[in-house]
């Protein structure tokens, strides 16, 4: 009996070595991996932004973190900018100094590699909306393949001091959004849920049919919204 317990303490400690090493391997491995395989990440996207997306697009760099939103993967592409092309050739529909995604790690690695999107975080954004008619917007870039380049299972997204510009031609609506502080969470798998949202606009201009309706207007608001995806209500 005694010689069972003098043993324990050997073993525990033994035990907890290994454990330490284990989680020091883990630790090297993720500040490791996101070097390891930049390029990769880098052609995967830009692969799949011009296979899915009719429209031109173009950023700096990537960068891939296993630590920043553990259990995901958090992959941040820095100036991506996505320009029109034909219609609205010139016109930028999306900039952003940061652009995060935080991915599903298992979907990456699947046998179809379709990532799962848990959340978007948009630092700095500038986003220009042009609707000519109910066919013609700039924002219809998605093409048609088949099989979709993601999964949005998103439960969480957040804008940092964004910039959004709204111009409907048909409507005769041009709206500017300046200072935008805007979050939102939300079970997106489900076809009918409630989408709780914060939004803060440092400036708000509005202008419809010819006239001014408001200048530089300030709004700050919660609302939770009923989203609808089936019958389209929002």
């Amino acid at each position: 009996m005694n010689n069972t317990f003098s043993i324990m303490p050997k073993i525990l400690k033994k035990g907890l070595l290994y454990f330490s090493f284990a989680v020091l391997g883990l630790v090297i491995a993720g500040f490791m991996l996101p070097y390891l395989y930049k390029d990769k990440i880098i052609t995967f996207i830009k692969e799949k932004t011009n296979q899915n997306l009719h429209a031109e697009v173009d950023f700096s760099d990537a960068n891939i973190s296993f630590f920043k939103s553990f259990p995901d993967v958090r992959i941040t592409i820095d100036s991506l900018s996505v320009m029109g092309i034909d219609t609205f050739d010139g016109i930028t529909l999306y900039k952003s100094l940061s652009t995060s995604l935080d991915i599903n790690i298992p979907s990456l690695l699947g046998k179809e590699k379709i990532p799962k999107i848990n959340s978007i975080l948009l630092d700095n954004p500038e986003i220009n909306i042009v609707v000519f008619d109910s066919t013609h917007a700039n924002y219809l870039i998605s093409k048609s393949t088949g099989q979709s380049a993601y999964q949005l299972t998103l439960d969480y997204y957040r804008i940092n001091q964004g910039k959004i510009t709204y111009q409907d031609n048909s409507q005769n609506l041009f709206m500017v959004l300046e200072g935008v502080d805007h979050e939102g969470d939300g079970d997106f798998t489900q076809d009918i849920f409630d989408l709780r949202t914060k939004t803060n606009i440092s400036k708000l201009n509005v202008k419809y049919g010819g006239t001014q309706y408001l200048t530089n207007a300030k709004a700050d608001l919660k609302a939770d919204i009923n989203i609808n995806f089936p019958e389209n209500k929002y």
